[in-house]
């Protein structure tokens, strides 16, 4: 009995201890990134090291953490997934996060809720609300792509989902998936201003903007005598607000240059996304 209950000892000490060996070669493992070129890194997660601090930083007391699973290596499982669509499963096998598949769901849950918090919000993403602010992204998109007036670009994008158990017709979109249809304004160096993930896939674009608050701030500028106007896709009408490329153009004509104008700002602009 006693050589027994000392056997059993032993192995449940062993198994402690290969746990903790386990828990600390991930944590190194984990740790490698840091030294990973900036190129890598960003490709990666598509943020830069500097980012990921920063982000690191804002997030400081909202991300449950372990001895073993900080903050920034949660930051990242997430980043990786988000800069990929990988499944978790594909994505927890990286060297450079390491960790399980529970883990890594946890930990982008985590992590997209604390990016949620209305103070992170609030200091990311913002739409000019004053004269003085939309005239510093004006000037900033002329240096970059010669148009003036301009402060942004829109565009939609579908995210796929899982499909829904209500109202499953409202997310399937005309490419043939369930998605959820976010609306993208962006300004000329790629700063989001502003995002709307509330409307299935099987909304139009046009729909989308055209029930937002961004048309409804943007008619009451252009309607005090100040021009400021987006860039959008044929997905969208001409309008003192949105310029859109004109049809049917001849080659050589001005309408010609202007659409060569129009689509190398909305490419560089949104093609990223």
């Amino acid at each position: 009995m006693a050589h027994s209950f000392l056997f059993l000892t032993l192995v449940r000490e062993a198994n402690d201890l290969d746990d903790l060996l386990s828990r600390r070669q991930e944590a190194n493992v984990r740790n490698t990134i840091l030294n990973i070129r900036e190129d890598d890194y960003v490709r990666l997660f598509r943020l830069t090291k500097k980012l990921v601090d920063d982000v690191d930083e804002d997030l400081e007391g909202k991300l449950k953490t372990t001895k073993t699973l900080n903050s920034k290596t949660k930051i990242l499982c997430t980043l990786s997934f988000l800069a990929s669509g990988s499944y978790q499963r594909i994505i927890s096998a990286n060297i450079f996060t390491f960790v399980s598949q529970p883990t890594m769901s946890r930990s982008i849950h985590d992590v997209v809720d604390a990016l949620s918090h209305p103070d992170i919000v609030r200091k990311y993403l913002r739409f000019p609300q004053t004269s003085q602010e939309s005239q510093l992204l004006k000037e900033r998109f002329y240096q970059k792509f010669k148009i003036n007036g301009c402060i942004g670009c829109v565009d939609g994008t579908f995210i796929a989902m899982i499909r829904p158990t209500k109202d499953e017709e409202r997310y399937y979109c005309r490419k043939g998936y369930h998605a959820i249809n976010v609306q993208l304004i962006v300004d000329a160096d790629l700063n989001i201003l502003h995002v709307d993930a509330t409307l299935g896939g099987s909304f139009h674009d046009s729909f989308i903007f055209n029930n937002s608050v961004i048309k409804e701030h943007l008619e009451e500028v252009n309607n005090s005598n100040e021009t400021a106007y987006l860039l959008g896709d044929s997905a969208h009408c001409q309008r003192a607000y949105m310029m859109v490329p004109v049809p049917n153009v001849l080659n050589g004509s001005p309408e010609a240059t202007y659409n060569k104008v129009h689509a190398t700002a909305v490419l560089k602009e949104l093609l990223v996304y």
